[in-house]
């Protein structure tokens, strides 16, 4: 939404908003020169008295400034219809996908931007090169992330649809996975006779679905079958310092190595130089025979080689130089909140990542394990109700990479709570189906980060995970655990209990805020 806001802000519209508290996004568009109400009150609408109100998919039609725009007339857009509104006029990249569309229209944005294109985008995270989710281009382009949670997708007229993959996720508004792919291929379809889809090739399943609709179809993944592979992954030891250089075959990597993995010490090792780790090349073989070498150094994780290679076949897709899209993808700096580095403290790295679904936070953990610390400690906050209930089965077995486990209460995101439905449900399945054996239920505002204090050692990799405000969580437990070294070094007389008890609370008061 703050996206929108800027981009038409960019254009010369008289644009306002609300939110119901402040944030990044919220002060990024006011100081855009947007103005934004704290709070949803009907006296909002009339002081503006907008032609158009847009609303997002967590806005509920009981919403006082809904009900007053409905009364005065005013036309109600969800944002989808906004977001194909913004795109009318320039050639629309639709990026879709239960897991990783954040990610894939953020690479598929960076790398366009980098080969001088200057596209438009729109994204559901912040692109972190630009410090932002939305951006008015001037190019030809226009490239956003295609939200299906409640459908809306729907309105989008992309040339070219990306699609990720498809799994049973917002079952409180599809009820099943055949609901799901079939909104999916409505999506597809939507391309028209001169557009492309480009899918996942990994799932059989996927690419039936997706020739279904009789569009043209290219795929790419792992599989030797897809139309771009990923023919061979190589990733660099713990303390190797990748150059993010791209070249065709057969010419130097220009690799440099700074240290070897037996000699890496995880507590005197910084983030950086534990993300060399999997500063992976990859080689995508294309259906012509031609190979292109990337190297992706930003993000890690097998299932951002996915990404990156779906990113490859888009831009082959549009007539670009493979090789020059190769080499602006190295560019690409990540994306906010995808296992992005918060700090570190008393040689604790801490990461946050925004992954929420089971499948999402395997690839998280799977990433985690190949940096090489010593532990994993995984602070987990549940996101819906209605999917902690759905899919408690597949959670119970997607933390096995993680060594401790720490399951929060659920953030609810608008939701009513479902009776015998909590943080514990998930605490239960992981001790049934799981291989995790320190797991355990704490609030987040309620001994939490006192606990992390007590638990995390010199070596080990904090993750807070989760699609809530869990992200407040990583930058609290650096500042209890400094107050705590500095404590102890200075040989205070309070004990290090009663320090991280004081920033627990004082973090509660911050989040209620």
């Amino acid at each position: 939404m703050s996206g929108i806001a800027l981009v038409l802000h960019q254009r010369g519209v008289s644009v306002s908003g609300s939110d119901l508290k402040q944030s990044h996004y919220v002060r990024e568009v006011v100081e855009a020169g947007i103005e934004v109400f704290i709070g949803h009150e009907a006296k909002h609408i009339d002081a503006i008295k907008p032609d158009v109100v847009v609303i997002s998919s967590a806005i509920p039609e009981s919403n006082p400034e809904l009900i007053r725009a409905r009364e005065l007339g005013c036309e109600v857009w969800p944002r989808a219809k906004m977001l194909a509104a913004l795109g009318r006029g320039r050639e629309e990249i639709a990026v879709a996908g239960t897991h990783g569309k954040t990610t894939t229209s953020s690479m598929i944005s960076s790398m366009l931007d980098h080969m001088g294109c200057d596209p438009a985008f729109l994204i559901g995270g912040i692109v972190e090169e630009y410090g932002t989710n939305g951006r008015d281009g001037k190019g030809g382009y226009f490239v956003c992330e295609a939200d299906e949670s409640d459908g809306s997708f729907l309105y989008l007229t992309p040339s070219i649809a990306v699609v990720t993959n498809i799994e049973a996720d917002h079952l409180d508004h599809y009820g099943n996975l055949a609901n799901v792919e079939k909104t999916f291929c409505k999506f597809m379809d939507l391309v028209g006779d001169a557009g492309c889809i480009v899918i996942n090739g990994d799932s059989k399943h996927l690419v039936d679905l997706a020739h279904s609709t009789g569009r043209r179809v290219v795929t790419y993944g792992f599989n030797d079958s897809c139309d771009y592979v990923c023919r061979e992954l190589q990733a660099e030891p713990v303390g190797v310092a990748c150059a993010t250089s791209v070249d065709t075959v057969g010419t130097s990597a220009n690799a440099v190595s700074t240290a070897t993995a037996s000699s890496a010490d995880p507590t005197d090792i910084n983030f950086d130089e534990h993300r060399d780790a999997i500063n992976n090349r990859m080689t995508i073989t294309m259906s012509s025979g031609e190979q292109v070498n990337v190297v992706l150094s930003a993000n890690p994780g097998r299932h951002n080689i996915s990404n990156a290679t779906a990113v490859i076949a888009t831009a082959d897709v549009l007539g670009l130089d493979v090789h020059k899209a190769a080499a602006a993808l190295s560019q690409f700096k990540g994306a906010h909140r995808r296992f992005t580095h918060v700090g570190e403290v008393g040689g604790i790295t801490v990461v946050d990542d925004y992954g929420h679904h089971p499948t999402e936070i395997e690839a998280t953990l799977a990433a985690a394990k190949s940096l090489h610390f010593k532990r994993i400690v995984t602070c987990f906050q549940p996101h819906r109700y209605s999917r902690t209930q759905a899919l408690a089965r597949q959670f119970g077995s997607a933390f096995d990479d993680a060594d401790v486990l720490f399951v929060t209460d659920v953030f609810a995101a608008g939701e009513m709570p479902i009776p015998g439905i909590s943080g514990k449900t998930i605490v239960e399945a992981v001790k049934q189906y799981g291989h995790v054996d320190d797991v355990s239920f704490i609030p987040i505002h309620h001994g939490l980060l006192d606990k992390l204090c007590e638990v995390c050692k010199p070596g080990d990799l904090l993750i807070t995970q989760g699609a809530g405000d869990i992200t407040i969580l990583g930058p609290d437990f650096i500042e209890a655990m400094q107050e705590r070294l500095t404590a102890t070094s200075a040989n205070t007389v309070f004990a290090e209990k009663g320090v991280c008890a004081t920033k627990d609370a004082n973090a509660s008061k911050g989040a209620t805020v």
